[in-house]
């Protein structure tokens, strides 16, 4: 609101007559400010209100995504993690600092390697399908532990994978 005024004095002091009055010619000079400042107002408050609404919509898909009962990874093109869920942090047994800092390849078994690398492809080129497969992690510990994953690509407004789910 404070930059719609401060915009009104602008345009009133550099693009309204220096003689403006309230005289009969100059009404039109007023409303057309008051339309000004009205649009301003309302563009600022719907500015406001979006992103109020994208704060909500952004804290809640944090609390879904950390929250989630199976784990779950968004992962860069060339493997990294860039968001991790606590439970896959329990299942794998690394913290998320350290997950942040391998690739899943790292804490693939080699012998479940190709397929992965197969999946993340299949889907990075596909029509937007999820494709789920068995594979075998490395646990921090050395264990193996079995999963059901499920990849999908995510993909920017233009439709171009850039990240994987």
């Amino acid at each position: 609101m404070t930059s719609t005024l401060l915009s009104a004095l602008y345009v009133t002091f550099f693009f309204l007559p220096p003689q403006f009055s309230l005289a009969k010619e100059s009404l039109r000079d007023v409303g057309l400010l008051a339309v000004f400042i009205a649009m301003g107002y309302f563009i600022a408050d719907l500015h406001e209100r979006l992103a109020l609404s994208t704060k909500l919509a952004e804290r809640h898909f944090g609390m879904t995504f950390e929250q989630a009962a199976v784990g779950l990874a968004l992962v860069d093109l060339d493997g990294s993690f860039i968001k991790v869920n606590r439970k896959l942090c329990e299942l794998l047994g690394y913290d998320e600092d350290e997950l942040y800092l391998r690739r899943f390849q790292d804490i693939t078994l080699p012998e479940d390697l190709a397929e992965s690398l197969a999946g993340r492809e299949q889907v990075l080129m596909g029509d937007g399908r999820a494709l789920t497969f068995e594979k075998r992690y490395l646990r921090k510990d050395g264990s193996r532990l079995w999963i059901e994953l499920t990849l999908a690509a995510s993909k920017t407004p233009e439709g171009v994978a850039d990240r994987i789910i």
